[in-house]
């Protein structure tokens, strides 16, 4: 089951799209007009988390298979959500660019 573990995410014209391999089939979509701001960061899994894999923390959701960079998503309704990824500068700057011209649009 490890082995097979893995986290896609997708910047798409709807939103940031998230799938935890095998546990969703389907895409989780973070639509833009429920984001308000993005921000690549370094945080603790362990001490944050309480670990990897879909975990909730004092600091809110997190979805992350290793490492500790990944980009925090502030939604409109205060939650937060941590998305893991070894390019979270290039990840966060996809989904800022994004933000910015949906709510330009």
């Amino acid at each position: 089951l490890i082995y097979n573990t893995g986290l896609d995410t997708e910047v798409r014209d709807s939103g940031v799209c998230i799938r935890f391999r095998p546990f969703h089939r389907k895409w989780i979509v973070f639509r833009f007009d429920s984001i308000r701001e993005a921000e690549a960061c370094t945080y603790s899994a362990l001490k944050d988390y309480g670990g990897w894999g879909i975990r909730y923390g004092f600091k809110g959701k997190a979805y992350n298979v290793s490492g500790n960079k990944g980009v925090m998503l502030i939604l409109s309704d205060q939650k937060s959500v941590m998305i893991g990824s070894i390019n979270h500068d290039t990840f966060c700057s996809a989904i800022n660019q994004r933000l910015l011209a949906h709510r330009s649009s």
